[in-house]
């Protein structure tokens, strides 16, 4: 069978096709360090790749927020030390004057003195904000949570960050939880309880007057202004409650931070390994790149030699 010029041709022009599109793969894989850059080039690897940058994008996303809820309870555990430092004081002021014996009429009022510093600096504490927010407003962030009267505007929402997929922390404490000494009422049965998700995390909360910080000091500086002693001493175990209350608060959020913590050491461990994964799926061997191109430019060259015997010459090639 007779071989025309033009099956020829078309023989050599693809064989040379080849060869460069191999060799230009080659030197984009040189230039850019990568086996992988065009979904075409491993579509089963290029589908890892995928899920594995979409993960990365989730664990930038938690990152921020953990962080972010750290900065909250970190400001809240330290507004509440200064809190308990004050209730030490009051409750140390109030054993003091309770007896009648060791202190008169005019000495309590002096330490009312006190008590009422203590009450305004306890106020500002409920009312601390970190940048535009009010830390103890429940979800109303952006009003004052308490009056001067100590009445509570706010609510008792839970504001709830995902740290980790499908893992939730709070990272706000309610003030009537932390200052009225609201409880939540027993649990309804399980068949009965609300299914919101993590942003409908509020509850109806049950009060306890007798746990009230700013009734509680009011009265004890009511009791020091009229030199009233059984009114004195019966703020004494309401002092221990709310201080005890607070040293709980306290505990639960140093749970809550260690659990972020453990979360992001988590969050970061798994972007070592996906980077490790992505790096074995898209890096390339630099060395057998470099191999494979030389090998290729021989094969190239070799090609064009025996193109050139191949094609015979035309009119052209004599007319030139």
């Amino acid at each position: 069978m007779r071989v025309g010029e033009n099956t020829t041709l078309n023989t050599v022009r693809d064989s040379l096709n080849r060869s460069r599109l191999r060799m230009n793969d080659l030197q984009k894989q040189n230039a850019t360090l990568k086996r992988v850059n065009a979904p075409h080039d491993d579509p089963v690897g290029n589908a890892k790749l995928m899920t594995i940058r979409n993960e990365e994008l989730d664990n930038e996303q938690f990152a921020r927020n953990s962080n972010l809820a750290k900065t909250f309870l970190n400001y809240t555990d330290s507004s509440l030390e200064e809190a308990t430092n004050l209730l030490v004081r009051a409750k140390e002021l109030a054993l003091g004057q309770a007896s009648s014996a060791a202190n008169g009429a005019e000495s309590r009022v002096m330490v009312a003195e006190e008590i009422k510093n203590i009450i305004q600096e306890m106020s500002g504490i409920a009312n601390r904000r970190l940048g535009d927010r009010f830390i103890f407003a429940g979800y109303k962030t952006s009003s004052v949570p308490f009056d001067g009267s100590g009445k509570y505007a706010g609510d008792d929402g839970k504001i709830m960050v995902e740290v980790q997929k499908d893992v939730y922390v709070g990272m706000n404490v309610p003030g009537g939880e932390v200052f009225l000494g609201k409880a939540q009422p027993p649990r309804a049965p399980a068949s009965s309880e609300p299914t919101g998700g993590p942003e409908l995390a509020i509850q109806q909360m049950v009060e306890r007057p007798d746990e009230d910080v700013f009734r509680t000091l009011d009265s004890l500086r009511v009791g020091l202004m009229t030199n009233d002693v059984d009114l004195i001493r019966s703020t004494l175990e309401p002092l221990d409650k709310i201080r005890d209350r607070v040293i709980t608060t306290r505990a639960q959020i140093g749970a809550r931070t260690a659990g972020i913590d453990s979360a992001l050491a988590n969050m970061a461990k798994k972007n070592v390994f996906n980077a490790e994964l992505q790096s074995n799926i898209e890096d390339a061997d630099i060395i057998q790149v470099v191999s494979d191109m030389a090998k290729e430019e021989t094969i190239l060259r070799a090609s064009l030699q025996a193109s050139n015997k191949l094609i015979q010459p035309t009119l052209l090639d004599f007319l030139r």
